[in-house]
């Protein structure tokens, strides 16, 4: 895994047992922290690649394929909400 400022670029070759199943679940089960919608998220945006082109979640992989993931930091900001004065009628 090539991993810098908390993005990484991952590549995977799948394997014979785990030909037949959808890119998305295929991504989640090889990153943990990352689930199923965000990697969808991701591949919406991209950043999934199979052999070098995109495919849909619902794509099947196959044997031999490889899986490059290229995942960006997340965007920075408060980790806590920040509170508006809102004026209430009550």
């Amino acid at each position: 895994m090539t991993q810098t400022n908390n993005s990484f670029s991952e590549r995977f070759v799948v394997g014979p047992e785990e030909e037949g199943i959808r890119l998305d679940v295929f991504c989640a089960s090889r990153i943990d922290g990352l689930s199923r919608n965000q990697i969808q998220k991701h591949n919406a945006e991209g950043r999934i690649l199979v052999d070098s082109v995109s495919r849909p979640d619902r794509y099947t992989v196959k044997s031999g394929e490889t899986v490059r993931m290229s995942i960006p930091p997340p965007a920075e900001g408060p980790a806590e909400p920040i509170p508006q004065d809102i004026p209430l009628n009550v």
